[in-house]
């Protein structure tokens, strides 16, 4: 590290710039955190920091935008095997509740997470009707938008539950169900 560069060794991963940010937004909150602060913690420059990410926002999303990467899903599957995809996908996390779900209180993110929830979900929701159409008709949108809200919200329901959450690609089967009836 250069003299007088203070802070972490320059990052090689958003999941640097992520620990940088959890780290500043539990000491000051989302809000009074700036883009700034989390590169200089993690010992990069601003335009370093634009390499990794868009915005400040895209951090608290990166380990679902994992997720939703790992989703393999081809036309004509039945809502089951679209289920069991998004389980196998969440399996990396096991029963370990990402960052961005945890002490959302304290760091100030509830409202920003829930603002932005639709528009980093859609693409999945669109991907999900897209393999739902052959089975679903006309059905499919609803039916894709009803399921991935579903599985969100028992994902951050499984979050909350403490040691015996189990994992959480089983949370997203048991809220899966939930909807069948």
């Amino acid at each position: 590290m250069a003299a007088g560069v203070r802070g972490r060794p320059r990052s090689s991963s958003v999941a640097d710039l992520e620990e940088a940010a959890v780290e500043l937004f539990l000491e000051q909150g989302y809000e009074s955190t700036s883009i700034d602060d989390i590169a200089r913690r993690a010992g990069i420059s601003r335009s370093a920091f634009f390499g990794y990410v868009g915005a400040k926002s895209d951090l608290l999303w990166h380990d679902v935008d994992q997720v939703v990467v790992r989703v393999r899903l081809v036309d004509g599957m039945q809502r089951a095997a679209v289920v069991e995809s998004i389980a196998v996908a969440l399996e990396p996390w096991a029963d370990r509740v990402p960052w961005m779900l945890r002490e959302t209180a304290i760091m100030g993110t509830d409202a920003v997470l829930r603002q932005s929830a639709f528009e980093r979900l859609e693409p999945l929701v669109a991907r999900v009707e897209r393999a739902l159409r052959g089975s679903e008709g006309r059905a499919a949108l609803p039916a894709a938008a009803g399921l991935v809200a579903a599985i969100a919200t028992g994902i951050v329901e499984w979050s909350h539950d403490g040691r015996s959450r189990g994992s959480a690609a089983d949370a997203a089967r048991r809220a899966a169900r939930c909807m069948d009836g």
